[in-house]
């Protein structure tokens, strides 16, 4: 498992700490420039920045787009730390090397890497770049005859349900991210959740599914829009919305793969009786009446529930507690333990609850319901996140068979 074995994590010094074997493997600042399909040479910030050029490191150049607009995209701050993660990270894709890559994320992704390394922990992208295109294309493909098979005949008893629920829920759909608000993005994530539903009879379409969704988009608009655009108030410009009508259809089908890679290990949350979120809570009970005793006893005396809760925590994976910026940064981590990220959840959950147990030791029933309903996270950063990352790994290696059967 790669939940918090890397040793080191490449920014700046720490650089060193890559093993000798893969440093000899980076590239120099000379070997960096590459070149094109029209023998074009390419400069790094090309290969970082662009979409449309980025043929090997992205795999995304068939979307054909102009380099980006500046005024939709801003470098980011951390540019240097893109380049070293965005060399290492060319590094292992073509030595195909998973539990490094792995090991690469799970401390966290920039910005301008993420989508393609949310595609290959998912298992949706392969992890050798010159299988990406032609699999991307297929896989989009596929996805487009979903959209007639099952979208395009909406009139059934079962098909109504469904689309009167999302049209219900998607309107709700993360409020602090506005882009969500706009009707081209709320009908793809209607599109994609209502296939979704139809393959997946047993389960269907269970309110916080359409949460589940969001990191995706955010991600995969990431190659063409910065943080600042896109998590922004202001989506009303043209150019953001002739550009979404230009990259969405791709965009949503890469969301509904990796959603569907994502949901493969919790459907039981969602089946009749969510056996599955009782089992997590269970054991989210049992481990804070073992990590913390006192605050356990304090819940039970003021007649707590996790129920009351504990469910919405693990149900939406926190990206209602968290700032945006703050959960992407939580999915790169359990991205990178794609097969075992829901049980790393709940130890993150009591790494939360411990962070305020001072607090909520204090506080009464009327008090501390409320407090736990919408905890104070809203200036969460990633260090934070990094920090619940870091008790949660000493949490599972205190309780390791927590969920043993």
């Amino acid at each position: 498992m790669v939940f918090g074995k890397l040793k080191g994590v490449l920014w700046g010094e720490e650089l060193k700490q890559i093993p000798e074997k893969l440093q000899k493997r980076l590239p120099t600042e000379g070997d960096w420039d590459v070149t094109d399909s029209d023998n074009e040479v390419l400069a790094v910030d090309d290969i970082v920045h662009s979409p449309a050029r980025s043929r090997s490191l992205r795999g995304v150049g068939e979307m054909g787009l102009p380099y980006k607009d500046p005024l939709l995209y801003e470098k980011s701050e951390g540019k240097m730390e893109s380049d070293i993660f965005a060399k290492a990270l060319e590094a292992l894709v073509h030595t195909d090397n998973q539990a490094q890559l792995r090991e690469l994320c799970w401390k966290g992704i920039p910005w301008e890497c993420r989508s393609n390394c949310w595609r290959m922990l998912t298992g949706y992208l392969p992890s050798h770049p010159d299988r990406h295109l032609e699999h991307l294309h297929k896989k989009r493909s596929t996805y487009q005859k979903y959209i007639t098979q099952y979208y395009g005949n909406t009139d059934s008893a079962e098909g109504q349900k469904i689309i009167t629920i999302l049209k219900k829920d998607i309107p709700r759909t993360s409020p602090s991210c506005p882009i969500f608000s706009l009707p081209v993005v709320q009908k793809a994530l209607e599109r994609l959740l209502y296939i979704w539903a139809l393959q997946h009879p047993a389960a269907g379409y269970v309110q916080g599914m359409n949460d589940l969704v969001t990191p995706f988009f955010v991600a995969f608009l990431s190659p063409y829009l910065s943080e600042k655009v896109l998590l922004s108030e202001d989506v009303s410009s043209p150019k953001l919305i002739e550009l979404l009508n230009e990259v969405l259809e791709d965009v949503e089908a890469d969301c509904y793969w990796c959603f569907h890679a994502l949901l493969h290990s919790i459907q039981d949350h969602y089946t009749e009786g969510q056996t599955g979120i009782q089992a997590k809570l269970s054991v989210l009970d049992s481990l804070l009446k073992r990590a913390e005793p006192r605050l356990a006893a304090h819940f039970e005396c003021e007649e707590v529930n996790l129920m009351q809760f504990a469910y919405k925590w693990v149900n939406c994976l926190l990206l209602r507690e968290l700032p945006f910026p703050a959960s992407l940064r939580l999915w790169d981590a359990y991205l990178s333990e794609i097969d075992d990220y829901a049980n790393i959840h709940v130890y993150v959950c009591l790494a939360l609850l411990t962070k305020f147990s001072n607090t909520l030791m204090k506080m009464e029933f009327s008090e501390m319901l409320p407090f736990l309903l919408s905890p104070p996270t809203e200036d969460f950063t990633e260090d934070d996140v990094g920090e619940l990352l870091s008790q949660a790994y000493l949490y599972q290696q205190l309780y390791p068979n927590a969920f043993a059967v």
